[in-house]
């Protein structure tokens, strides 16, 4: 099958036609004739651009998306609107990940105990078929304990070979509008300490889209209880501050504070950090507003992929 899509001139032929070529040999592969497929599809760059390959291969195959209260409003419908968009054969699950105290609990197997909900949820849907998700190389070179779910579960990744540059560039390639989208996570991630909570996963989402409101598209909003001595502030100002960027990744290695108080740590794009310096107050009285004792900025940003 081959995959069709617009074309440069000189090198960049060359490159996409490399690309193509490597994605044209992979695919067969994966897929046996009369099987049937699911795809683990959010809406994002890796999901799209496989439930895309799925239609071109002309796969029997149906995208899943898992509708939870760790899913963004935001992501669920851009999720809805793209599927649409291109006419994919298209399931939505419903699944109340905080009846499960295993993933409440939030300690170091919470993506494991996650992934593993979900992609049972995914299977409910067919259970005769076999689940495909978007993980690509770059993902294998991070620790991520969910593809220990999926490799018990018997998931399939038919990018994996691939990095993610080389998938937004076919995905742009292809016209698909999410080449360039950010990468994102669930809002769970954002909880650094203590349970993951309702209110906490509200107030973020909340936080979040106010960010995004501002002209932020690459946003993450860290919820912790509240700790001042693990911030150096510069002055009197809640809005200046010291972020240790080694607090991002971890699990509860700070003592759970009983209190219900909160701060909001704000990350945007780091390419973005000049114009949050113009937003800073109003984003702070904000966000004290949905709750949050204390507002602090990261100064470094979060790691851009440069596409913002």
């Amino acid at each position: 099958m081959e995959i069709n899509g617009k074309h440069g001139s000189g090198m960049r032929i060359e490159f996409e036609k490399s690309l193509k070529s490597r994605i044209e040999a992979i695919m067969p592969q994966f897929f046996k004739e009369g099987g049937r497929y699911l795809v683990a599809y959010s809406g994002g760059v890796d999901s799209t651009f496989l439930t895309y390959l799925c239609k071109v291969f002309k796969v029997e195959y149906t995208a899943v998306t898992v509708k939870s209260e760790v899913i963004s409003k935001k992501e669920f419908e851009e999720a809805i609107n793209v599927a649409r968009r291109y006419g994919f054969r298209h399931n939505v699950v419903d699944l109340a990940l905080l009846e499960f105290p295993e993933f409440v609990e939030n300690n170091n197997l919470r993506c494991y105990f996650c992934k593993k909900r979900i992609l049972e949820a995914i299977k409910g849907v067919d259970k005769g078929a076999i689940i495909l998700d978007g993980t690509n190389a770059d993902d294998l070179d991070d620790f991520r304990p969910g593809l220990k779910a999926s490799e018990e579960i018997g998931v399939l990744s038919p990018l994996k070979e691939l990095r993610k540059e080389e998938i937004r560039e076919i995905s742009k390639d292809l016209d698909l509008i999410t080449w360039k989208k950010p990468s994102n996570s669930c809002l769970a991630t954002r909880i650094l300490d203590g349970k993951v909570e309702k209110r906490k996963l509200e107030k973020i989402e909340e936080a979040e889209k106010i960010l995004h409101n501002k002209g932020f598209e690459l946003v993450r909003v860290r919820v912790r209880h509240l700790n001042r001595t693990e911030f150096i502030e510069s002055g009197k100002s809640d809005t200046v501050n010291h972020f240790d960027s080694g607090m991002k990744n971890e699990f509860n290695s700070n003592p759970v504070y009983e209190n219900n108080e909160l701060s909001a740590i704000v990350q945007v794009a780091a390419n973005k950090l000049q114009h949050l310096e113009k937003v800073k107050g109003e984003i702070s009285l904000r966000l004290k507003g949905l709750g949050f004792q204390r507002v602090f900025f990261d100064p470094e940003g979060y790691p851009s992929e440069e596409i913002e």
